[in-house]
């Protein structure tokens, strides 16, 4: 009994030290990146920002569409999830509002033609992905989304992000034909 104790107190210092020599490596790792970064002209470092920025639309667009695939394998399922936000933030280790909007990006992505493509290029960041996701999950105007996703491209690339967002938002006025703000809903009862 006292062997298995002791067995088992050295199984735990052991993971102990490796977890802690890990972590003193990912330390020394980032204070190199960050050494590396300050010893930058302004240039350089201009450069690295818009790499490592293209870089980071590319991944988005990637886990958006490694999302869509999962969800259509079922993975959550053979992971022992009862559904893909749950997958999300176990695998994941998201909260609750972080899954949802990643599930609504995969969704988009699968759905509007075209908006893969041009987030993973760089055309345009997460924050226009993200507000033709919400078009695309708006049941009232999303089978009209696929016909339009061209023009709306086109200005999430060319549009400073407010103008865009404004231009998407009188998208969904238009397209909305029976009028989800009309005033005239809360009158009839």
């Amino acid at each position: 009994m006292i062997r298995a104790r002791s067995r088992d107190f050295r199984a735990i210092l052991i993971r102990g030290l490796v977890i802690e020599h890990t972590f003193a490596t990912l330390l020394s790792m980032f204070a190199s990146v960050l050494e590396e970064l300050v010893g930058l002209s302004d240039d350089e470092l201009l450069e690295r920002v818009e790499a490592n920025e293209l870089e980071r639309r590319r991944l988005d667009a990637e886990m958006s569409a490694a999302l869509a695939v999962a969800k259509g394998r079922n993975l959550h399922g053979t992971t022992g999830h009862r559904t893909m936000a749950a997958f999300c933030r176990t695998q994941l280790n998201g909260s609750t509002t972080e899954s949802g909007r990643r599930l609504g990006l995969a969704r988009a992505v699968d759905a509007v033609p075209g908006l893969g493509e041009a987030w993973a290029e760089g055309r345009f960041g997460q924050p226009q992905a993200i507000k033709l996701s919400m078009v695309n999950a708006n049941p009232r105007v999303a089978d009209r989304l696929p016909d339009y996703a061209p023009q709306l491209l086109q200005h999430a690339e060319q549009m400073p992000y407010s103008d865009f967002a404004t231009v998407v938002d009188h998208f969904v006025n238009c397209a909305d034909e029976d009028g989800a703000h009309d005033d005239r809903d809360h009158a009839i009862e």
